[in-house]
């Protein structure tokens, strides 16, 4: 079981960091830059993450309204991963200090 636990923490640590990424990225890394460094969606393609970059960067500006209008989920779903980015803040160093990750 605890093998189990490890497992776990050791893959909520790697796929939180990508979102813990994705809600900070828009408060450091102007869009331009961004943009500049990661490939566009092909024209007339949809998918459920379209339009999540500019949302999160409005979320980011405060415009809750704007990041709506980019993709409905946008606003859910960052604060989703802000939720578990905080948590797994905790989780990190509350096992610094008492030796590790693993539980």
């Amino acid at each position: 079981m605890t093998e189990w636990r490890a497992a776990l923490a050791s893959a909520w640590l790697i796929l939180g960091s990508f979102g813990a990424a994705a809600v900070t990225v828009p408060f450091l890394v102007p869009m331009n830059v961004l943009e500049s460094v990661v490939p566009r969606a092909a024209p007339h393609h949809t998918c459920a993450l379209c339009g999540m970059t500019h949302a999160f960067y409005e979320i980011a500006a405060g415009n809750l309204a704007a990041a709506r209008r980019h993709n409905r989920g946008a606003v859910p779903l960052f604060a989703a991963l802000l939720i578990n980015g905080c948590g797994l803040l905790a989780m990190v160093s509350r096992r610094r200090f008492t030796g590790g990750l693993h539980p």
